[in-house]
């Protein structure tokens, strides 16, 4: 994208979203908020390889961290570890994704037009959190952290990091949950449903059958979507091999073909595999509506009856957000509620409410999760970041 296009964009959406600078209290003309963003892009794109190139000198501070490329050997024997966090297995497993660490942790992070974020706490023994980020922030002094908890959000925010949430995640603890009652009748009625009409829900191996299978199906799927590309960063891609420890579970039509699937990533405490989190969840064109819920209440009765301790829902982006512990933003604070009440945007371009009315279905505990940063001024780092995701 070249300046006049990023310009273009840029405009486009502060034109739609001018509430945030409440044009009411501060008297900001239109055209001074265009002339005063054409200004951050130039000065972004003139020097977002000085950024990139201070960013990424080593310090004597942090002589025993690896910078850019750790062992995925090492990366697995830590998520096994230490990896109980919604991200940190896709932290451990992404493709594209950079590693800072040792063999006592590491964080994983990528950068986007000279700006570089951390993705979710540091996979590492919570004791050491703080001397990881230390080091991490060494090497990245503006780095940004994207969706970490609050454990880690308490460390920056001594840091003087200004800490925004930016969602919520879902839990389900399995020791004391079932689907009996009113609030959970849709999943019991999903699955009677499927299953009085021959649909069948089974984990399958991923041979090449069910892969080529799987592909056709996120064609399709992806072909109704408003992004019409794979995601990436806060929501891994879609890959095609057998991931290690990964859960799949697939509705089969009554043909057995594959109808829809819904597939889960390991959460590992000491070595254990102790829950799971929803990491893919897609149904063909013509698949009933009901299908997600009636897996998933498949899927986590199989996991409680292994004894499992834990199902994370993932991110409800920009749900619940209100700001109340951390010193924040409130610039962002506001954009992020428009944005998540927007009809327009939840219609023509990404539907965040849809994704937390799902969620709210299982009535789980929510989680709040965090976005920090040193500056105040994040317009162009926030653009940076959904570009980054292939959000735009």
């Amino acid at each position: 994208m070249d300046r006049i296009e990023l310009c273009k964009l840029i405009e486009t959406i502060f034109g739609s979203l001018g509430c945030i600078f409440d044009r009411d209290s501060v008297n900001v003309h239109p055209s001074t908020e265009i002339t005063f963003v054409r200004l951050v892009i130039n000065m972004h794109l003139s020097h977002g390889s000085n950024i990139e190139q201070e960013d990424s000198t080593a310090t004597a501070a942090a002589p025993n961290f690896k910078l850019g490329k750790l062992p995925e050997s090492v990366r697995m024997m830590l998520v096994k570890r230490f990896g109980s966090q919604t991200l940190s297995y896709s932290a451990a497993t992404q493709t594209g994704l950079r590693h800072f660490g040792s063999q006592e942790g590491f964080i994983a992070y990528q950068s986007k037009f000279g700006y570089t974020f951390a993705l979710s706490d540091p996979v590492a023994d919570p004791g050491n959190f703080d001397s990881i980020i230390s080091a991490f922030l060494e090497f990245f002094p503006r780095a940004a952290f994207v969706q970490v908890s609050d454990r880690v959000a308490e460390i920056l925010a001594e840091k003087n990091f200004w800490i925004n949430e930016m969602g919520v995640d879902t839990r389900l603890n399995l020791l004391n949950y079932d689907f009996r009652g009113k609030e959970k009748e849709r999943f019991r009625y999903a699955a009677n449903w499927l299953t009085r009409r021959n649909f069948s829900i089974t984990e399958l191996p991923f041979n090449d059958e069910v892969i080529l299978q799987t592909k056709s199906l996120c064609q399709r799927w992806r072909s109704t979507r408003r992004v019409k590309q794979e995601t990436a960063f806060i929501n891994r891609p879609m890959e095609y091999w057998d991931q290690p420890d990964m859960r799949r579970f697939f509705l089969l039509d009554p043909k057995g073909q594959i109808a829809a699937f819904v597939f889960f990533d390991p959460i590992y405490e000491n070595g254990n595999i102790i829950g799971y989190v929803t990491s893919f969840k897609r149904r063909d064109t013509n698949c009933p509506s009901m299908a997600e819920l009636g897996i998933c209440k498949i899927a986590i009765e199989k996991f409680r009856a292994e004894g499992k301790q834990v199902v994370k829902l993932g991110l409800s982006p920009l749900a619940e957000i209100d700001d109340g512990k951390f010193r924040h933003n409130w610039i962002m604070k506001r954009s992020f509620r428009f944005v998540h009440s927007a009809g327009w945007v939840n219609r023509y371009f990404y539907n965040v409410k849809g994704h937390a009315e799902f969620k709210n279905r299982f009535r789980g505990e929510t989680e709040k999760t965090y976005f920090a940063t040193q500056t105040f001024i994040n317009d162009f780092r926030l653009f940076a970041l959904m570009r980054l995701s292939k959000i735009l």
